[in-house]
C-alpha cells in the first residue's frame, strides 16, 4: 500500500482526500426499505476510564441514558443493508420521522421491548418484538441479531481506528456503514463506485 510519502503529498492533502473519501462513502445511501426490517439504538464514546476527569465526575450509566454518543439504526434483510444517524437522543420526535421517511409503511418492523416501538402500528407498520430483559432474543423471524451483529462490527471497526474527534464520528460511522452494504462487491467494484461518486462532485470541494 502507497504510503503519504511514497506519493509526494502533504498530510494536510491527503487528510483533505480521505475525508472526501469519507463524505462520499455516508452519502450513498439506500433511500427506502422494504419488507422485514430491524430497528435498534447503540452509543460509542470509547471507554470510561478513558475520558477526561471533568467528564468522568458527572457520571453516566449503560444503555438508554447514558451520556456516549447515541446511534440508531435501521436494518433490511432483504437488501442486506443498513442505514444509521447520529442523533441527540432515543426519543420518539427523533427517530419516528426517520422511521417513516426511509421505511415504507407496511413494512415488518423487529425491535426490542423498549416501549416506544410499540407506537410503530399507529405510522401504519406491522410491529413484533422480543423481550431482551425477559432472555428472548429470537423467536421465529422476530428478532433483532443483524442489527447487533452490525453495532458489533462497527465498533471493532471503530476500535481499530483509535481517538476520534466527535465532529468527524458520523464519517467513520458512515464509511463503515458503506463498507457493510457494499460488501459483496469486488474490491475493483467498489473503487469503481467510489470514483464515480468522486467525479459527481468535481473540484467543488
Amino acid at each position: 500500500m502507497a504510503t503519504q510519502g511514497d506519493c509526494r503529498l502533504a498530510y494536510a492533502t491527503v487528510q483533505k482526500a480521505v475525508r472526501l473519501i469519507r463524505e462520499v462513502m455516508t452519502a450513498d445511501v439506500p433511500e427506502l426499505f422494504i419488507g422485514i426490517c430491524e430497528m435498534d439504538e447503540t452509543y460509542i464514546g470509547g471507554a470510561w476510564r478513558n475520558k477526561a476527569i471533568h467528564i468522568r465526575r458527572q457520571g453516566s450509566k449503560r444503555g438508554r441514558g447514558t451520556l456516549k454518543q447515541e446511534i440508531f439504526g435501521i436494518v433490511c434483510r432483504e437488501l442486506g443493508q443498513v442505514r444509521t444517524w447520529l442523533v441527540p437522543d432515543g426519543k420518539q420526535r427523533t427517530l419516528f420521522p426517520l422511521v417513516r421517511k426511509h421505511v415504507v409503511r407496511g413494512s415488518l418492523i423487529c425491535t426490542d421491548g423498549f416501549k416506544m416501538y410499540r407506537r410503530l402500528p399507529a405510522l401504519g407498520y406491522l410491529h413484533r418484538w422480543v423481550d431482551h430483559d425477559a432472555g428472548e432474543y429470537v423467536r421465529g423471524i422476530v428478532h433483532t441479531q443483524t442489527m447487533d451483529g452490525f453495532w458489533g462490527l462497527l465498533k471493532t471497526h471503530l476500535d481499530s481506528v483509535g481517538g476520534i474527534r466527535k465532529r468527524f464520528a458520523h464519517l467513520y460511522v458512515g464509511e463503515y456503514q458503506w463498507r457493510y452494504n457494499f460488501r459483496k462487491l469486488s474490491h475493483q467494484e467498489k473503487v469503481e463506485r467510489l470514483i464515480s461518486l468522486l467525479m459527481k462532485i468535481g473540484g467543488r470541494n
